[in-house]
């Protein structure tokens, strides 16, 4: 069984969510905003109970998505609206603040957001306990 991603909303730069299909059947609630990411299993009828996967906070998050974008030919891509998507909030992001070029890394010219580098990591993981490895070990990468 493959990775689905099932939705996708971008809020802002750092912001949004993912709602995920991992290949192991495993359901899972990606949710980013300025404080940083959560990670939710989601149950039957997307219920989403109150304990975390994984969580970190802003700082963590950085340094991971900094480390993940350097592998990001290793992940698959988004599907065709959540890229979109990702591309319009990346892109009206930079009209706005010019100076995201300096702080995200680059795809081409649009920058990428830090929700399409982690949603592409996680649709390459087994399950939530790989990717709650991944993440785990891409914050504590030296940058």
């Amino acid at each position: 069984m493959s990775a689905t991603l099932h939705k996708y909303i971008e809020r802002s730069k750092g912001a949004g969510f993912a709602n995920l299909t991992l290949s192991s059947g495993e359901r899972i609630f990606l949710s980013l905003a300025k404080g940083g990411i959560s990670i939710h299993p989601l149950y039957l009828r997307g219920f989403i109970p109150g304990k975390a996967i994984h969580a970190a906070d802003a700082a963590s998050l950085k340094r991971a998505v900094v480390i993940l974008a350097r592998d990001l030919n290793q992940f698959p891509e988004l599907p065709d609206d959540a890229a979109m998507q990702a591309l319009l909030v990346g892109g009206t992001a930079a009209l706005t603040d010019p100076a995201i070029f300096d702080e995200w890394p680059l795809d081409g010219n649009v920058p990428l957001t830090p929700l399409s580098i982690v949603t592409r990591a996680a649709l390459a993981q087994e399950d939530s306990a790989a990717l709650s490895r991944l993440l785990t070990r891409a914050a504590n990468t030296a940058l």
